[in-house]
């Protein structure tokens, strides 16, 4: 017998800007948006994998700003087990889930305003209490609270969404409620979103890496004669000065068997940026970068035409 079905749906959440709000700046809107997608999107990632996820947006109703997200998911296998099926279902689906997960991480926030869990206790159900600073305890899924202490893409966009919230007076909260049932999922006043921005204790002394695809480099002092399988050169990048390490082989082999490349000319790359946390400014700061593929290298104006890397 077939214990397997397809699972997919289409939930609608009515994202509230608070507030006699009938208009609002259109930079609050598209990145207080994009910052909470991404939220949402990491969220997904963590908790339900299987899953493909399209946020699409309805057209806004009259009140405090509110903005109608269609959440329109689907498992991308096939053949999906029952009892997980059911498993979601008696939590109230996948996106309620999804949201209700974010809304833990607010009040993470909220409880431990950028510090350490003073304690941490299992309450035996698959739930963690978590003491703050104050001896003030909050009850958190486990699988949220490893969301909030590991992944540094959420933090980003957490801080992110609540500093451009922050500069716009006219806001004065938000708050996420399912359209279907009415429940009110998350509710946000505008004097929490401080806490927001005072960082992750879990995360702030970590290192973060920022893969950019087809980068452009502008060659400052190469080094023709490599002795290892990584070589250090000087570039200018987005208008300031860098070195940067090399880890492309084939590229080096390029250079080794004469390949010629000069001050001036530029360079299409794929780029990891690597950037430490400086407590200072409660933010992360580039610090080092290494190219991982050279795509091609274009000579200066008066040099002769564009050279493929490989051709």
């Amino acid at each position: 017998m077939n214990n397997s079905v397809k699972m997919y749906g289409k939930d609608r959440f009515e994202y509230q800007y608070k507030g006699e709000v009938e208009d609002i700046d259109i930079n609050t809107l598209l990145s207080s948006q994009l910052h909470f997608v991404t939220i949402i999107n990491e969220v997904q990632r963590n908790l339900f994998p299987e899953i493909t996820l399209k946020i699409r947006v309805e057209a806004p109703k009259k009140g405090s700003f509110i903005f109608q997200q269609l959440y329109d998911w689907a498992v991308s296998h096939d053949i999906f087990s029952k009892d997980k099926v059911e498993y979601w279902n008696n939590l109230g689906g996948v996106a309620s889930v999804l949201v209700s997960s974010v809304s833990g991480i607010f009040l993470l926030f909220k409880h431990l305003k950028g510090k350490k869990a003073k304690k941490l206790e299992d309450d035996g159900n698959n739930r963690i209490i978590v003491t703050n600073d104050d001896g003030k305890t909050v009850i958190i899924e486990k699988s949220v609270f490893n969301i909030y202490t590991s992944n540094q893409a959420l933090n980003e966009a957490f801080r992110k969404q609540a500093e451009v919230l922050e500069q716009d007076p006219n806001v004065e909260g938000i708050k996420i409620l399912n359209t279907e049932t009415g429940k009110t999922l998350i509710n946000v006043p505008r004097k929490d979103f401080s806490d927001f921005t005072k960082g992750n204790a879990y995360l702030n002394n970590t290192t973060i890496e920022k893969p950019k695809s087809l980068v452009r480099l502008f060659i400052k002092k190469p080094d023709l004669f490599p002795k290892s399988d990584k070589v250090s050169w000087d570039f200018i990048y987005d208008g300031r000065n860098i070195k940067a390490v090399i880890v492309d082989s084939a590229f080096i082999a390029e250079i080794n068997n004469g390949l010629r490349v000069g001050q001036g000319d530029s360079m299409i790359v794929d780029l990891n940026v690597i950037a430490e946390y400086d407590s200072r400014f409660n933010t992360h700061i580039d610090k080092r970068y290494e190219i991982t593929a050279v795509k091609s290298i274009e000579p200066k104006p008066d040099s002769s035409k564009q050279l493929l890397i490989g051709e």
